[in-house]
């Protein structure tokens, strides 16, 4: 250990003394040599799997050999590695951290030590992905989970050592809407057969007889509050009046709100005054030649797309726009908009699209020679599974030279009889080019990647976690995780909205060692947050085609809230 450190002036000072009363005539002779000192040793404290500096502040001094610092030996008990004066702390827990340093006399050798304590925590977790998003278990008397969470796309319970119901409790908190009825439907596929209970906040609101197979377990559930317009519920499903040993899967979990009648069909304007300032985002591809500009007028009524060159693709040059509404399933909308072009017979397109990218459009309104559009449109439309999602405008004009205005956006949900939302039971999940074979398996929060061989592009293998809410502000959280290949890979992990590719949170490069377990942090920053996200690793890369049939796992995956004393 060769960690050199630069001393402060206090401890010069003590140094300067020290020599001072060597040569002051009136000062006590001191005779023989003296113990070197070791300064500036505290006790600290870290998050787990953060690197630490032991030599922070810390300073050995010698009466004849001054400042002996480079020589200083660190040891740490549970054992630790400690190079060039660093430490990193992979279990939570108290080390003991010794200093130790010798002077150079050879008759009379003189050592000193000194010892500190360094205290590992862990951060407050946020989201782990051993169980689907928002769920959680709860055992109670002698019952003990022998597994829970998801496995292999599968949201399995294991259980053993229950007597009654309320022993294994597998709970999640809703947000609903007061002095309104629900009816909640799970579906479980079971191993065993017995009763099933259901409490709301801890009262019974449903209970049944579950066989061997699939069953449907469904109740409702009054939310009675006066006071607030929204409350949260704890639905608690209860499992431990199972006979025998408990072996079952949630496939599926919906609730429905159920309206009062005179509200059916009643239309509910979504978007009031809606102002396109901060909603527009132009897209002109430099590399087919498109060149124009797009932008929200200085009032925030109306989008203006002006194109200055025609080229052969249309969707090569226009303007996106999003309203920041997301369409469920199953419910009517119409959607109205003013548009006017410089001229009625030049080619355009409005498209109205679920998300940014992709292809899951609900219409498609062109502007051609034989049939201009009115200034004035409206379009119906219903979304369903594949489509219900975030809505936006795309307006497309590669095709000619022209100025168009587009203003008066205007969504109107039509109320039917039942208000419709479908929690799904996600895990990870990989996407990779056909051309290059990888399968993946997953466990409880982690995961395997077996990749037979590797394309050249970062996309040709991605793992996608299951998505997840940012409430607030995205800077405040840290993702961390363990990562260890067969191989010297490189990966790229990014985390983004599950709606558009804008890695703002993070965006990171990795170089595994071979075979070499490696704890990663990284701290999201940007001004992200109130959003549904998720993480995708990236595995392609020109790099990694040297290596093939690489096994990669991933373990220990977590979001947690950033440490504002400890992180900074």
């Amino acid at each position: 250990m060769r960690k050199i450190k630069l001393v402060s002036g206090l401890l010069f000072l003590t140094s300067l003394s020290l020599t001072s009363c060597a040569n002051d005539s009136q000062a006590p002779t001191k005779t023989g040599n003296q113990a070197p000192l070791i300064v500036g040793v505290k006790d600290l404290e870290c998050v787990v799997n953060s690197r630490l500096d032991l030599l922070n502040g810390v300073t050995a001094l010698d009466r004849e050999e001054g400042d002996i610092t480079p020589r200083m030996q660190i040891s740490i008990s549970p054992s630790t590695e400690v190079i060039d004066g660093y430490a990193t702390f992979k279990e939570v827990g108290t080390y003991s951290v010794t200093y130790t340093v010798s002077d150079k006399d050879e008759n009379d050798q003189r050592t000193t030590t000194k010892t500190s304590f360094v205290d590992v925590v862990l951060r407050e977790k946020y989201l782990s992905f051993d169980m689907p998003n928002g769920f959680y278990s709860e055992v109670n008397g002698n019952a003990k989970l022998d597994a829970c969470g998801m496995l292999n796309k599968k949201f399995v319970v294991k259980a053993s050592g229950h007597v009654v119901a309320e022993d294994v409790k597998i709970n999640k908190d809703f947000t609903l809407k007061t002095n309104s009825q629900y009816e909640f439907a799970y579906k479980i596929t079971s191993n065993s057969r017995g009763k099933i209970k259901a409490l709301a906040d801890g009262l019974l609101c449903g209970e049944a007889n579950i066989t061997e197979g699939d069953n449907v377990f469904t109740f409702k559930h009054i939310v009675l509050d006066n006071k607030k317009e929204n409350r949260d519920v704890t639905i608690s499903l209860c499992l431990g009046a199972i006979d025998g040993d408990i072996d079952l899967v949630i496939t599926d979990l919906e609730t429905v709100l159920y309206r009062n009648e005179e509200d059916i069909g009643k239309p509910v304007d979504l978007t009031g005054d809606f102002v396109f300032t901060g909603k527009v985002e132009a897209r002109f591809d430099s590399s087919k030649g498109a060149k124009g500009k797009a932008f929200a007028s200085d009032d925030g009524k109306s989008v203006v797309l002006e194109n200055e060159k025609a080229i052969a693709d249309d969707w090569a040059a226009g303007v996106f726009v999003t309203s920041g509404l997301t369409l469920k399933e199953g419910v009517n909308y119409t959607v109205s908009f003013d548009v006017e072009a410089d001229s009625e017979d030049k080619p355009f397109d409005v498209v109205l699209k679920c998300g940014q990218w992709g292809e899951n459009n609900y219409a498609k309104l062109s502007n051609t020679e034989l049939e201009p559009l009115a200034k004035h449109q409206e379009c119906n439309i219903t979304p369903t599974s594949e489509n219900a999602g975030s809505f936006w405008v795309y307006i497309q004009s590669g095709l000619a030279v022209n100025r168009i205005v587009f203003s008066n956006l205007k969504v109107v949900e039509h109320l039917g009889p039942t208000d419709r939302e479908v929690y799904k039971i996600e895990d990870f999940s990989e996407e990779h080019n056909s051309s290059y074979e990888s399968n993946l398996t997953s466990a409880f929060g982690s995961f395997v990647y077996n990749i037979a061989s590797f394309g050249p592009s970062d996309s040709d293998h991605k793992v996608y976690s299951p998505s997840f809410f940012v409430n607030g502000s995205g800077s405040i959280y840290v993702l961390s995780f363990k990562a260890i290949a067969t191989a010297p890979i490189e990966f790229i992990t990014v985390t983004h909205p599950t709606d558009v590719w804008d890695p703002t949170l993070n965006w990171n490069r990795v170089k595994l060692k071979e075979n070499e377990e490696t704890a990663l942090t990284f701290f999201y920053g940007g001004n992200g947050g109130n959003r549904d996200y998720l993480i995708e690793w990236q595995f392609g890369s020109g790099n990694n085609q040297a290596y093939h049939d690489v096994k990669i796992t991933f373990s220990d995956i977590c979001i947690s809230l950033r440490n504002t004393e400890l992180d900074g």
